[in-house]
């Protein structure tokens, strides 16, 4: 390690060595050379107990204050720094012969090593006397102890000062030794409180990073994780270290090879990101989570740090999003779909009115009972095309529809009823109706004809007999619910519910089961109009309509209606199916020629008078002309020229009080919806026949 310069202005003798150690020393040096010795201070203060001190010394001398300042003198004076060898000189308090080295440690002196109380010949008992008399000790005993004090020869003498040098070397030398080492060893304290201290750091940031955070090797070996990757993977710390990142901690369906590659890119200094499914341990549940690699070093080695990101929520708000899309995507498909079926419908209804009418003409005229046959499978061909026609309607959300308050129970009961006699009778029907509000408004034909080509469809999925279940209950949607796609609005439903256990419907069909005209059933077993109608019924009646389904599973169609708190249920009069005639005025504006004639000849045939217009325009003027002769107008709604809007608000603006039918292939135009202050006497969907047209005539002309 490399040492910064030394700083020892403030270190003393007894910070770099063991006084325990040095006591010892000295003893056995003072025992090994039969002389005194001692370590003091520079300035002569005693550092450790005197060694073999003669009784002169320590017990005469010194015990006198001027004696004792003349020793710490003559100590000081010995103990001077010298690097050339040891300090050789009679004491300065009694002239016995003394020796001193000094120790020191990177050139500050800081203790002094000192031998001697010996004497050779030239010390003698006259001078001792004179001394002790000096410092004013007794004489005689002075020169008893002097008497004791060991002889030495000067050689031999300097011989123990030599020795004492170098000891005394030796030790300062190991005073520096020993202040490196203490450095040292304040430096790697140091070091590793501040290691530490980084590393507690590191711990605390990399444990409040939200994001999962795993550290391995170049062989995949996990060595650190984080609080919030253990919270992830819900395992302890033991756990994720022993866990293998492929076996444990990885979903099966990964693309290993994938990963192999991104570890490379991440160890060659690159940052990898991808998407993998992660497991949990414990459980093997499995989950997306976003990953980036890269490379890391730590204490000189390679490692790779994983931050993971949990993507579950991100992924169902992505799949929420999409489905949302998908709604609304095939909701304007409907709409789109419906605005075509709807236009298709009308004019189709046109033509259908036509060879009704020319068709109910003949059957009045004198025809041969061939004839007769013939005509009447014409008339249920166009009762048949009127059915399909009416279910494009129903579909377009243009089909002519009651708006009453219904027992939506008493519907499903009869429809029950009705599936019960025509069904195979391997396949049962169960109820759980639980709703205890059951009200809705709506046409009860259109419910029960809904409910029925759903269980038909649900008959035909068990080939082999199986179940149906109905089922109500009530509930509450609110704005999250009715979001895009649901074009209701927040409140109080019923569910209607119709499961069976059959073959279900495969996914790729699942979205286009409610077009119209789309079918997988056989040529000449299925229309496809069956569940447009359906939807068009739902939609109609201010409801939703979903549908799920697995293969071999079943199917369930679930419906919502909104609830009506209106419990009057107004009862629908049968109709007689007997033509009524009458007499008056009456004008047709229609577009369509096979309409206006057959009209004509229609009502002509029951009594009426018939004026004709073929557009908006010519029929304003008609009734301007006629007004005073004009008892109703039969009125179209879609014309060139001026439409039957136009048309029929400037009849109202000439005569208030006019009698006008609204006629049209849409059984409710929602232009008329819009006509303010005025309402038309009456309706008539197209195709219509002759009964249909003489009663509304009638009820009409009575007002």
């Amino acid at each position: 390690m490399s040492l910064k310069q030394i700083n020892v202005k403030n270190i003393s003798f007894n910070d770099l060595f063991d006084l325990e150690e040095i006591q010892l020393l000295q003893d056995e040096f003072s025992n090994a050379t039969q002389v005194a010795s001692i370590i003091t201070q520079p300035d002569g203060t005693p550092i450790t107990q005197p060694s073999n001190f003669c009784r002169l010394c320590s017990d005469v001398i010194r015990k006198s204050k001027l004696g004792n300042i003349n020793c710490c003198k003559s100590d000081a004076a010995i103990g001077k720094l010298c690097i050339n060898g040891p300090t050789i000189q009679p004491c300065l308090s009694g002239g016995l012969w003394d020796a001193g080295a000094g120790i020191s440690v990177d050139g500050k002196h800081i203790a002094n090593w000192l031998v001697g109380q010996v004497r050779d010949e030239t010390q003698s008992e006259g001078a001792i006397r004179q001394y002790a008399f000096k410092i004013g000790v007794d004489e005689e005993e002075a020169v008893t102890a002097f008497k004791e004090v060991p002889s030495m020869s000067r050689s031999q003498f300097e011989r123990v000062a030599t020795a004492l040098f170098t000891l005394a070397d030796q030790l300062s030398q190991k005073a520096y030794q020993n202040l490196q080492l203490r450095n040292m060893l304040h430096e790697r304290e140091e070091t590793q409180a501040m290691l530490q201290r980084n590393e507690e750091r590191f711990r605390n940031i990399f444990n409040a990073t939200g994001e999962a955070l795993l550290i391995h090797d170049c062989y995949g070996q996990i060595t650190e994780v984080n609080e919030a990757m253990l919270a992830l993977y819900n395992v302890s710390k033991k756990e994720a270290l022993d866990a293998s990142i492929t076996d444990d901690l990885s979903g099966s369906e990964n693309d290993f090879h994938l990963l192999d590659e991104r570890w490379d890119d991440a160890i060659n200094g690159g940052v990898s990101r991808f998407e993998w499914q992660a497991k949990r341990p414990h459980d093997g549940y499995l989950f997306p989570v976003h990953v980036t690699l890269r490379q890391v070093i730590i204490g000189g080695e390679l490692f790779i740090l994983a931050v993971i990101r949990d993507l579950t929520e991100v992924k169902k708000a992505e799949e929420k999003q999409s489905q949302l899309e998908e709604a609304l995507n095939q909701s304007q498909k409907m709409d789109a779909i419906g605005q075509l079926a709807g236009g298709v419908a009308h004019d189709f209804n046109n033509m259908l009115t036509g060879i009704s009418g020319a068709v109910e003409l003949l059957l009045l005229s004198k025809v041969d009972g061939r004839q007769t046959e013939f005509l009447s499978l014409i008339k249920n061909a166009v009762t048949r095309a009127s059915d399909l026609t009416r279910k494009l309607l129903d579909f377009s959300r243009k089909g002519k529809q009651l708006s009453t308050p219904v027992d939506l129970h008493a519907i499903i009961i009869d429809a029950i009823a009705i599936l019960e006699r025509s069904i195979d009778k391997r396949v049962t029907i169960t109820t759980d109706l639980t709703a205890e509000h059951t009200m809705v408004v709506g046409d009860p034909s259109q419910l029960q004809s809904g409910i029925l080509n759903i269980c038909v469809n649900s008959r035909d999925a068990m080939p082999d007999g199986g179940e149906i279940v109905i089922s109500t209950t009530n509930t509450e949607l609110d704005e999250q619910d009715c979001s895009i796609g649901q074009q209701i609005t927040p409140g109080s439903f019923i569910k209607l519910s119709v499961q069976d256990n059959g073959t279900g419907i495969p996914s790729k069909i699942l979205p286009h089961i409610f077009e119209p005209f789309f079918t997988t059933k056989d040529e000449g077993k299925g229309t496809g109009l069956g569940l447009a109608s359906v939807y068009g019924m739902v939609k109609d009646h201010h409801g939703e309509i979903n549908v799920y389904s697995e293969h071999v599973t079943g199917t369930v169609f679930h419906i919502y209606l909104p609830i009506s708190h209106d419990d009057t249920n107004r009862p629908i009069t049968d109709k007689r199916a007997i033509s009524i005639e009458g007499t008056g005025t009456i004008l047709i504006v229609d577009d369509e020629d096979i309409i206006r004639t057959t009209a004509s000849l229609l009502l002509g045939n029951l009594g009426y008078k018939v004026l004709l217009a073929e557009n908006g325009e010519e029929g304003v003027k008609v009734y301007q002309k006629e007004s005073d002769d004009i008892d109703l107008v039969i009125l179209d709604m879609v014309m060139p020229v001026m439409n039957g809007k136009e048309a029929f608000t400037k009849i109202k603006s000439l005569a208030p009080q006019a009698k006008i039918i609204i006629s049209s292939g849409f059984a409710k135009n929602i232009d008329m919806e819009n006509i303010a202050n005025h309402k038309p006497s009456g309706f008539i969907s197209k195709p219509f026949n002759q009964y249909e047209l003489s009663r509304l005539v009638a009820e009409v002309m009575a007002q």
